[in-house]
């Protein structure tokens, strides 16, 4: 090779050498790593057609023309991670907001995403897509729904996916779109703190309601119960002090009913307004 080089011969040498290149005679190993597809490009110098192959290069090493090389596409799942900074919701509340964009390039289909799309087809065909549906969602909420509704961002993860799906088929992108996830949304301490005090006022308001029903069913009960009352002393013919004696010797039956399982219990029992008299024990 260097007396070809060397001296009045290389110039010759060098025309040989991009002879053979040209030709195809001289081959160079390249690998493609697990996981990866390689797309074959050749750029023959003087004889040949330029492009990319049709089918994608396989795991391992491959030699090829001195004038082609491979370009490496990863075909396992990937995320692609979005951030905004003070992006203002429905209520004109700027948020720190995060989503992430979970694909997976279509096997087989490299040698297409290299020709149409190149390298960088998620900077130059999705990116914008996905952050405008972004920008779309979080301005259409209120930042309370946002932070404390999952309901809201589960719903614009779904909507979400659609648009991002649709859009690659319509571009004919052989790529799957497997999730959109929506996540932290950080507003200004100011808002954190005053969603703190609304979320905390909810839950007051929710418990006086729910205290304030369950008097009115005490009083309806209660109600409902002296009527039952005053029904059952008229059907008897009871006075008010019968019918309160009648209810007294009620009342200590059921204390007796209550421990008389009990072991080593004394129970105090005065009936009609007599002396109290103790009934000495009820267990053992």
């Amino acid at each position: 090779m260097r007396a070809i080089l060397s001296g009045r011969s290389g110039t010759w040498g060098a025309m040989v050498l991009m002879l053979l290149g040209s030709t195809g005679c001289i081959y160079g190993p390249e690998s493609v790593d697990a996981g990866h597809e390689g797309v074959q490009v050749d750029q023959p110098w003087f004889f040949g057609t330029p492009g990319v192959e049709p089918q994608p290069r396989a795991t391992g090493t491959h030699w090829l023309w001195w004038t082609s090389h491979l370009v490496e596409y990863d075909i396992r799942p990937q995320q692609f991670n979005e951030k905004f900074d003070d992006l203002v919701t429905a209520d004109n509340v700027p948020v720190d907001f995060r989503a992430y964009l979970l694909v997976q390039l279509e096997a087989g289909q490299t040698p297409v995403v290299h020709e149409r799309f190149g390298p960088k087809w998620y900077r130059t065909k999705v990116q914008e897509v996905f952050r405008t549906a972004l920008r779309d969602f979080a301005r259409g909420q209120r930042v309370f729904d946002l932070t404390t509704d999952p309901t809201v961002t589960s719903q614009g993860e779904v909507a979400i996916l659609e648009t991002i799906r649709d859009y690659v088929q319509e571009e004919s992108l052989p790529v799957r779109i497997n999730r959109v996830v929506i996540g932290g949304v950080t507003p200004p301490p100011v808002v954190l703190e005053e969603t703190a005090r609304t979320a905390a006022q909810e839950q007051r308001t929710r418990t006086e309601i729910a205290r304030a029903r369950a008097e009115l069913s005490r009083a309806d009960a209660e109600k409902n119960k002296a009527l039952a009352d005053k029904a059952y002393a008229e059907a008897f013919g009871l006075n008010p002090d019968q019918f309160l004696t009648y209810r007294s010797l009620e009342i200590q039956k059921e204390m007796v009913e209550v421990v008389k399982t009990k072991e080593k219990v004394s129970v105090i029992i005065g009936a009609g307004g007599g002396a109290a008299t103790p009934v000495v024990p009820t267990g053992r």
